[in-house]
């Protein structure tokens, strides 16, 4: 009678152990999925509708001017050519946009280097 008792209990502890794996599997397919839907819900954005040549230039028109200079600025005989007034990325927006995202990144680099033309 003990030993029935004995093998039911492994069984159970055999049991228990196989739906513990079961549901570390399924919460594993839970975060997966879940990382697999906010990346698709990137990909709806109304941004990303704009053709890549529109984008450009609306970053063409906001990146007129770009002050890259040295700061602090380390000549004190030769003042700056301007004074930052505002925070430096102000200043600099192709820098901005291009770290939004890798669309605008990629974006920034290719109307930089002039391939859209």
């Amino acid at each position: 009678m003990a030993l029935l008792l004995d093998r039911d209990m492994a069984g159970y502890e055999s049991e228990l152990a196989h739906l513990h794996s079961q549901i570390l599997y399924v919460e594993a397919q839970k975060k997966r999925l879940f990382n697999y839907k906010r990346k698709i819900y990137s990909l709806l954005s109304s941004i990303r509708r704009l053709p890549n040549e529109i984008l450009g230039r609306v970053f063409e028109l906001a990146c007129g001017m770009n002050l890259l200079q040295e700061h602090p600025w380390t000549n004190a005989d030769n003042p700056p050519a301007t004074k930052l007034s505002s925070p430096s990325l102000t200043y600099l927006p192709s820098l901005v946009i291009s770290s939004v995202c890798a669309l605008f990144t990629c974006t920034v680099i290719r109307d930089s280097t002039g391939n859209t033309r």
